[in-house]
């Protein structure tokens, strides 16, 4: 048997265990939070990555954090690495996924759906305004329009 397997059947047995690693972890996320919120960028980020990809709180801040920070830059490079970050969290809490967790996820995907639509919008919106106050003007945003509508057709 493998370590994790070990330490799955040991905290199954000791339900303190589990709710110490719980504790830990929303501890750690929380600190995250706090960093990120006093305009620590990179230092919360660089405190959730060694363990994203293990823990699903870990992941899910992660996450959205890149998100929040997309919707604040409108770059659509952070927008796409935010979307697949979040993809990554959804894998990792598929895993523990239990029953009751199922809806949850569910749901939370649907959110994701929705913000990414919220977020393209905004950018759409945010764009619009730059070229109609750029000197090209309307023929310029109009012809991206075109673009980006045939371009959604050939794909």
């Amino acid at each position: 048997m493998d370590a994790q397997h070990t330490r799955r059947r040991s905290e199954a047995k000791d339900p303190r265990s589990s709710t110490t690693d719980l504790n830990v972890a929303l501890n750690e996320c929380m600190v995250a939070v706090n960093l990120f919120l006093n305009n620590k960028f990179q230092d919360a980020l660089a405190s959730l990555q060694t363990k994203r990809k293990d823990s699903m709180y870990h992941a899910l801040t992660y996450a959205t954090i890149l998100e929040i920070q997309a919707m604040m830059t409108f770059d659509s490079k952070d927008i796409l690495n935010a979307g697949n970050t979040m993809e990554e969290a959804q894998v990792i809490c598929q895993k523990r996924v239990g029953v009751g967790l199922t809806t949850v996820m569910m749901c939370d995907h649907n959110r994701q759906l929705s913000l990414r639509h919220k977020l393209r919008t905004t950018h759409n919106r945010y764009e619009t305004y730059k070229v109609k106050k750029s000197s090209k003007g309307i023929e310029e945003y109009l012809s991206r329009v075109l673009k980006k509508k045939t371009g959604d057709v050939l794909s």
